[in-house]
């Protein structure tokens, strides 16, 4: 049994973002999701692996760290809305530093599903 449900952001639309955006990935990137998500994640401590696979960038946003083929995938969640609950708020395709207005947008997405957690379902994975 997972300790964690993983949903993603729905939009104005009905529209799960994460399950959009992970379904452009590469099948290696997506194959990268579905082992942090299979092997890492199940872990209470998943959180503590380090920087290598996530990091915290705002007091309630982490960032999801990966790479292939020398591009780095940062897909950006936080914990909400229930407490066993990782909601994928956006995905980032990494140049550089993420922009702030990524973030901006992750945070106020964050806030939609904290006051409407309908806004966060299930995501619809490969694992």
């Amino acid at each position: 049994m997972n300790l964690w449900t993983f949903k993603g952001y729905v939009d104005e639309n009905g529209v799960n973002v994460f399950d959009e955006w992970y379904k452009e990935l590469p099948p290696k990137a997506r194959a990268k999701v579905d082992w942090l998500i299979d092997v890492l994640f199940p872990t209470r401590q998943f959180i503590d692996w380090g920087a290598k696979y996530i990091k915290k960038i705002t007091d309630d946003i982490y960032e999801v760290r990966f790479e292939i083929n020398r591009i780095c995938y940062r897909p950006l969640g936080a914990f909400a809305p229930n407490k066993n609950d990782f909601t994928f708020l956006i995905g980032v395709i990494k140049k550089t530093k993420i922009p702030q207005s990524t973030i901006d947008i992750a945070e106020k997405r964050l806030s939609t599903i904290k006051n409407n957690p309908a806004r966060a379902k299930k995501c619809e994975l490969e694992t």
